[in-house]
């Protein structure tokens, strides 16, 4: 394992070895993770795997203190974790779900309001919420 030259071929003899001693692997692409979390642990509940909630959340919460994912609330009772890191924006939308990228040049800015004393803008993150039109 560690004389393996490339990421690929350590990723290959780690699966390897670990499914040797039992284990079993499901992939699931990031953004379906970030994005649709509750859909993919549903999947993995189907395919009689053993993963609580507990550690998907702790595993996002690492992440995010790790800076691989920001957290982003989009309303009271519902959390996006986002693995685009760098400055964006994003439409909402409140009938589906469905959280999308807006980069960050595409939003500007005419005038900001005075900061309050002692402080210093950290970010400027617009979210916009959408709904389907009828």
């Amino acid at each position: 394992y560690h004389g393996a030259l490339w990421a690929r071929e350590r990723d290959r003899l780690r699966q390897e070895v670990l499914e040797h001693l039992g284990w079993r692997f499901h992939r699931i692409w990031s953004t379906d993770w970030f994005y649709r979390r509750g859909k993919q642990i549903e999947r993995l509940k189907q395919a009689d795997s053993r993963v609580s909630k507990a550690t998907v959340y702790n595993t996002l919460k690492l992440f995010g203190e790790r800076g691989l994912v920001r957290e982003l609330m989009v309303d009271p009772e519902r959390k996006f974790y986002d693995s685009t890191t760098g400055p964006h924006h994003h439409f909402y939308n409140v009938d589906n779900g469905e959280l999308v990228d807006i980069p960050g040049d595409q939003v500007r800015f005419a005038d900001l309001p005075a900061l309050p004393d002692g402080t210093e803008r950290e970010s400027v993150e617009v979210l916009i919420r959408v709904r389907t039109s009828r």
